[in-house]
């Protein structure tokens, strides 16, 4: 039968679109593999292809889900039900089940709020300076343990409750020649300033720092710390905690034990000559002792001040948990003044969460580490932490302010005290061309060091000229003036930067490359002037006899071009 025209025209026309109309895309590479003679070489290429990629989808997508559930698996914190329960289907995807039985099996589990805990890495024995380049600097600082960090001295006899309470059970409490504190204690009167005997008050979380109070010695009727210590074996004492107390007091005999790790010798701020924050507490506190219970602890807390610690385990075992500073909003931080720079203490618990109470713990990133006697754990500047004492437990630690933590605590102080900390020692000392100071330790820096050797290498007047100072002076060389170019950020030179310091290698070193005896501060006055001041005799020693030498060198100068000129 004849079509007519119109007709023919609509037909041929679908005809082409129907020819020239891609395939579907979800059926691409499949058409493509069918129509394929799998004789030829390419089709069996593209076959291949299409599987290989297939296989990788696969592959990639079950690798993806396997280390997410690892990873929820490892923080121990994710506990949801992630199984999926599935109905069954008819063609075409229909359901042959009722619809509300549907409904509840496809339904999505409740989300239960957890915590996302990170295990904190343990590390045996690296090098100084594997410790100073990957885990120091504060772009990388993260909490660390060291395991057996002090194997060398450590005897874990030494450090039981009975070994201590035989050793130093008689030093009393309170210092006998304090008399204001005498006085408090028979008054009954708590002064936190007498003993270190502390117990938690969880009421005083966002006023006290840790909840920490001070307890009242003569309610409790302890006089020295072998009471303290046995009255913690009992129900009235349980809860009390010898905390952050100086052992040079408490214990005497056992400073000679401690040994400081060697990744930790240096603390800029017990360089001598640092009179804005160096006074008599701060010196003679360091090492301290914690003595605790199990079942105790201390609430979630910061150190003070932009410092580090390290915290070492002498015996039983702590539960640590510590929160970075980019995870503080969650925790519920202080408000009050004193806090405003960051927050120091928290109202949350990172140990037994409350979810309804602070709902933004959900999720939170929290660093989580046991520690067993001689582990030692480091602890970077500004990360909040909560200990739990699975044992009875003693500990020792020590604030510090190393190179990198230098300018996170200078920034720090200059917020505190404003604008005039600018002109102070401290921070023209800190700024100065003298930093970073190699603090000298054990041979390579690869030993732990006594506490007196540590005390020792904290004086100026007894180091040596750091790699700072020379490459100084190698830069100070390109300029006109040379070293009497520099100026500190309040004015003062570099030999009289070293002076002030009673920094003897470096002014001998200064002096040595040309630094001028006659340059002066703001003030008019000479290093000598400064020297003689500040009765730094081996200064004012080492200037006179860099003064003798010049005028001696000068008169043979002039005696040489003298007979020059005549002959």
């Amino acid at each position: 039968m004849m079509i007519s025209s119109p007709f023919r025209f609509i037909a041929v026309s679908a005809a082409v679109l129907l020819l020239l109309s891609p395939p579907r895309f979800g059926h691409a590479v499949s058409a493509a593999v069918e129509e394929c003679d799998p004789s030829k070489e390419v089709c069996a290429n593209v076959s291949a292809g299409a599987e290989a990629t297939s296989e990788t989808t696969a592959s990639s997508s079950e690798q993806q889900q396997r280390e997410a559930s690892d990873t929820i698996h490892t923080s121990g914190t994710k506990n949801m039900d992630t199984s999926v329960s599935s109905s069954d289907e008819g063609d075409d995807g229909g359901s042959t089940s009722s619809s509300s039985s549907d409904t509840t099996q496809n339904q999505e589990p409740a989300h239960k709020p957890s915590l996302f805990l990170r295990p904190i890495r343990r590390l045996t024995n690296i090098s100084v300076q594997e410790f100073n380049d990957e885990y120091s600097p504060p772009e990388k600082a993260v909490p660390i343990v060291f395991e057996n960090a002090m194997n060398d001295v450590y005897d874990p006899k030494d450090w039981t409750k009975e070994a201590i309470i035989e050793e130093c059970g008689h030093i009393p409490l309170i210092d006998p020649n304090d008399e204001d504190c005498m006085d408090d204690l028979e008054e009954a009167v708590v002064d936190d300033d007498c003993h270190s005997v502390r117990f938690v008050n969880t009421s005083m979380l966002s006023e006290e720092w840790a909840g920490l109070m001070n307890a009242n010695l003569t309610e409790l009727n302890i006089t020295t710390l072998g009471d303290m210590m046995r009255l913690q074996d009992t129900p009235a004492g349980s809860h009390l905690y010898l905390h952050d107390a100086p052992m040079a007091y408490y214990c005497p005999p056992a400073v000679e034990r401690i040994r400081v790790p060697k990744y930790f010798h240096t603390d800029y701020r017990n360089l001598e000559n640092d009179p804005d924050l160096i006074d008599e507490m701060e010196v003679g506190h360091f090492p301290d002792i914690f003595i605790s219970n199990k079942g105790t602890g201390s609430p979630l807390h910061a150190d003070a001040h932009m410092t580090r610690f390290y915290f070492q385990l002498l015996s039983g075992k702590k539960l640590w948990r510590l929160l970075p500073p980019s995870e503080y909003w969650r925790a519920g931080p202080s408000i009050r003044d004193e806090d405003d720079y960051y927050p120091t203490k928290f109202g949350a618990n990172i140990i037994n969460p409350d979810f309804e109470k602070f709902p933004d713990l959900d999720g939170a990133l929290v660093y989580e580490a046991v520690l067993n006697p001689g582990d030692v754990i480091f602890v970077p500047e500004g990360w909040g932490h909560q200990i739990y004492n699975l044992e009875d437990s003693i500990a020792t630690s020590m604030n510090f302010v190393d190179w990198h933590a230098l300018p996170a605590f200078l920034r720090h102080k200059l917020y505190e005290k404003g604008p005039a900390f600018e002109l102070s020692y401290i921070y023209r000392l800190m700024t100065s061309y003298l930093m970073p100071v190699d603090i000298p330790v054990a041979p390579d820096q690869e030993e732990n060091i006594d506490i007196q050797d540590w005390l020792d290498n904290h004086h100026f007047s007894t180091l040596d000229v750091p790699a700072s100072v020379t490459k100084f002076v190698e830069f100070r060389g390109q300029y006109r003036n040379g070293l009497d170019s520099y100026r500190s950020t309040d004015g003062f030179p570099a030999l009289h930067v070293a002076t002030m310091a009673n920094y003897v290698a470096v002014v001998a070193y200064l002096l040595e490359n040309g630094a001028s005896l006659l340059e002066k501060d703001y003030k008019g006055r000479t290093a000598m002037d400064l020297a003689e001041k500040l009765q730094h005799y081996e200064i004012v020693d080492e200037i006179e006899w860099h003064r003798r030498k010049r005028g001696s060198q000068s008169f043979r100068n002039y005696v040489d071009w003298y007979v020059e000129a005549l002959f």
